[in-house]
């Protein structure tokens, strides 16, 4: 037998070639895939640590020219030689504008360099003395401004110089102008410092604050709508600002965003005196302010201080949520009142001042205004408790008094006690009678005197509904007009308020006044309100006359016509505040109603609701076929529209009085006995939203 030996071959078949070559491919693919990121990714990372490292050294730089700078500026203060203007001739600068953001500073010419231990300032001559005098460091400083401002998506410092700069003084200064690098020519001795690429106007922020340690960045020194001076009085009051620098490039195909601040305060004030500069910071202590609600006028605060040593008046600014303003300067007083709205706040900043200048801090003091304040109640009048809101009473910005709360007394009450009464800025001009909601599905009669004070005539001791009350305060400054009366009706006479509307500053419609019978024929006309002002639908208005009554707000007969509708006797009380056809404060929103309800119809109201600017929700609307008992839901108010404590307020079914109540979860429901699935009319019920 022959034993035969095979040698193994060293070659790829055709078959394992197929198969290993893609594989190699795919291998050699994801190296070079992977080096590729690695690559990007050490060169993003780098890029982004030479962003940061370039940020920061912008800042630092930014905060050496601050520390010794003699004050801020709205606009350059030396004039300015051609080319070292923003558009490189004479243009100014200004810290606000159409060309972004700048940071001006004034500061004084050096010697050496500022920042050397053997520099020295640089005097004018013969201001007053000569060079040679030796006392010429008494003359005043040459100044110098040094502008940061962004152009052409670039971050640039500019030192200005005043054209005789080298002449000037009693020393040759170490600072020179400069100029865009393309615009260097014999006055410019040197270029502008390009400090960052990629800067666009709105990455270049800066905030000014009275002191370093103040919170609260001072908004008149950037105001747009300010004028340079305005501006630049208010930056002279400024030692500290922060600068805020956002950049944003690409690397290696991928997006990189860097943000960084810095907050920096002068730190030499001899330097400001030196140069005649109003001083921040000087030894006056800031003064300690206690702050309270005016008890007389509750949406205002009294601020309060004690004179502090060495100051001989005070500058005080304010804030009410719409920035920091001046208030008063140089004043004499150590308190002061401040008027805001309900809801929000006030705040007051003072400075000690004396004939050095002003303190290096302000003190600022901040006091909450609540939205409402407490009725102080009297002749055995209780809040009646529970979910139920508390006796108070608010103002609005639109100057609108309303009043809230469930009020019970376990006495008999007496016709014209006194309930409450309020203060002075929340009474009406003249006497105004209201009808509101009391205990077994009636109504009684409130009062509010011109006095302030909440009289009691007619109603229930177990309870009484306040909410729904509602007035223009005497203290508003609306000019009230007279309508037309018609049909033999006319005032009443006596204390209460002749017949007259307003409109308030958000377009709503306010009527008041006490009307002595006419025709009392339904439909007929009692007083006419110009054409401007008609509602946009007929609407039913809950009233009160010699027991209750109501009256209907019509649009079709030429004017905004309170018409009678038959209810009543002798008198009928037209007080009501309606929303004109005319009004765009807030749009209508319809809600989705419940239990069978629906709109009755043209000409009447449609079921709506609104909520003004200044938090008063309005309900209009009538409707018609739905549950017609006590405790059914009508349709329910959205978050933001909802009260904070149970609502009882009065309207109208089919003629009748009843009772709607709205609850703190927004659901409105029908309340009390005389409720008709004829029709319900939903107008002119109207509260605060507060959820």
């Amino acid at each position: 037998m022959h034993r035969l030996n095979h040698k193994a071959s060293k070659a790829f078949t055709v078959i394992e070639l197929l198969v290993i070559a893609p594989i190699v491919v795919l291998f050699i693919g994801a190296f070079i895939t992977v080096i590729v990121s690695m690559t990007g990714e050490v060169l993003t990372n780098k890029t982004a640590n030479i962003l940061v490292y370039d940020i920061q050294d912008t800042l630092s730089r930014i905060d050496n020219d601050i520390k010794s700078s003699t004050s801020f500026l709205a606009t350059n203060s030396i004039s300015i030689t051609s080319p070292q203007g923003y558009d490189d001739g004479t243009s100014a600068f200004t810290n606000v504008g159409a060309n972004g953001n700048m940071l001006i500073l004034n500061s004084i010419a050096t010697k050496t360099n500022p920042f050397s231990t053997n520099s020295g300032y640089v005097y004018l001559a013969d201001q007053p003395n000569s060079c040679a005098s030796g006392i010429v460091d008494q003359n005043k400083p040459m100044s110098t401004n040094i502008v940061y401002f962004v152009k052409n998506s670039s971050l640039w410092r500019r030192t200005i110089m005043t054209s005789d700069y080298a002449s000037a003084g009693c020393a040759t200064p170490w600072q020179q102008p400069t100029c865009t690098p393309s615009y260097t020519n014999s006055f410019c001795k040197t270029q502008d410092t390009k400090l960052l690429d990629n800067v666009d106007p709105q990455d270049f922020v800066i905030n000014y604050y009275s002191s370093e340690s103040s919170q609260i960045a001072d908004q008149a020194s950037i105001d747009t709508g300010s004028s340079n001076s305005t501006r630049d009085a208010s930056l002279k009051k400024m030692n500290t600002a922060v600068i805020s620098l956002n950049i944003d490039t690409v690397s290696a195909g991928r997006d990189i965003n860097r943000s960084e601040s810095v907050r920096s305060t002068r730190i030499d004030t001899n330097i400001a005196i030196a140069a005649d500069e109003p001083v921040v910071s000087i030894p006056l202590p800031p003064a300690t302010v206690n702050a309270k609600i005016d008890p007389n006028s509750p949406d205002s605060v009294i601020f309060e201080w004690d004179r502090s040593d060495g100051a001989t008046s005070y500058d005080i600014t304010k804030n009410i949520g719409t920035g920091w303003v001046m208030d008063s300067s140089g004043s004499n007083n150590t308190s002061a009142t401040i008027k805001s709205n309900h809801g929000g706040y006030a705040c007051i900043g003072v400075y000690s001042r004396n004939s050095a200048g002003q303190s290096a801090t302000t003190t600022t003091k901040c006091l909450n205004i609540p939205t409402w304040q407490p009725l102080i109640l009297n002749n055995g009048w209780q809040t009646y408790g529970g979910n139920y809101g508390s006796a108070r009473f608010t103002k609005t910005s639109a100057g609108v008094v309303m009043l809230d709360g469930l009020i019970k007394t376990s006495t008999t009450p007496t016709a014209y006690d006194i309930i409450s009464s309020l203060p002075v800025s929340y009474r009406p001009s003249t006497l105004l009678m209201f009808s509101t909601e009391t205990s077994s599905n009636t109504f009684s009669r409130i009062d509010i005197y011109a006095s302030g004070n909440i009289t009691y005539i007619s109603g229930s001791n177990a309870w009484l509904s306040l909410s729904g009350i509602s007035f223009i305060s005497s203290s508003a400054g609306y000019t009230p007009q007279t309508p037309t009366y018609m049909n033999d009706w006319s005032d009443y006479g006596g204390s209460f308020s002749p017949t007259s509307y307003a409109v308030d500053s958000l377009g709503r419609v306010h009527v008041q006044g006490l009307a002595r019978a006419g025709t009392w024929t339904n439909g007929t006309v009692i007083v006419r309100i110009p054409n401007s002002l008609i509602p946009s639908e007929y609407q039913h208005i809950w009233s009160r006359s010699g027991t209750w009554g109501f009256i209907g707000l019509e649009y079709r007969n030429g004017g905004a016509d309170i018409v009678a509708k038959g209810s009543g006797s002798s008198w009928i009380s037209l007080n009501t505040m309606y929303i004109p056809a005319s009004y765009t404060d807030s749009a209508w929103i319809t809600p989705t109603l419940l239990n069978g309800w629906v709109w009755y119809g043209s000409i009447y109201a449609t079921p709506q609701y609104t909520k003004s600017s200044d938090g008063i929700v309005s309900l209009k609307g009538l409707i018609k076929s739905g549950t017609a008992t006590s405790g059914t839901a009508i349709f329910t108010l959205p978050p933001g529209y909802r009260p904070t404590s149970r609502q009882l307020l009065g309207s109208v079914s089919s003629g009748l009085d009843f009772r709607i109540d709205i609850e703190t979860n927004g659901i409105v429901y029908l309340q009390g006995g005389n409720i008709s699935s004829a029709w319900v009319s939903l107008d002119t019920v109207r509260f605060l939203a507060e959820q």
